[in-house]
């Protein structure tokens, strides 16, 4: 029965198994397809990772230089508000000395101190 249903259907059978050969062909190649898809985007996802962990790198080495700048400012105006506080309280000890220079010409350790004053300013 077999072998009759093969000599009368023969040729039909064998287009199926063509048509059926074809089918698995095309999914082989679909599936190709998609893999090479997913490596593409897993590739680029890989990138964009990298990338945005150097940007992130690249703003933390700004954010340390930023802080050591700030640092370095705030360091300078203490500095410059201790030389302040000092020339202020030499003037005032020269001033408190010669209370009675009104009518005279400006002492010259008062003279003094005021244009050091007007040089750092």
């Amino acid at each position: 029965m077999l072998i009759k249903l093969l000599k009368d259907h023969g040729f039909i059978i064998l287009l199926i198994c063509i048509y059926g050969a074809g089918l698995f062909l095309q999914s082989i190649d679909k599936q190709k397809q998609i893999v090479a898809i997913e490596t593409q985007k897993n590739a680029e996802i890989t990138r964009l990772k990298l990338e945005h962990q150097q940007q992130i790198l690249m703003l933390q080495r700004q954010a340390e230089v930023y802080q050591q700048q700030q640092q370095l400012l705030i360091d300078k105006v203490s500095e410059m508000q201790q030389a302040a506080q000092q020339q202020e309280k030499a003037i005032n000890e020269a001033l408190e000395s010669n209370k009675n220079w009104s009518d005279e010409r400006v002492p010259g350790d008062v003279s003094r101190l005021l244009n050091n004053r007007n040089k750092t300013n």
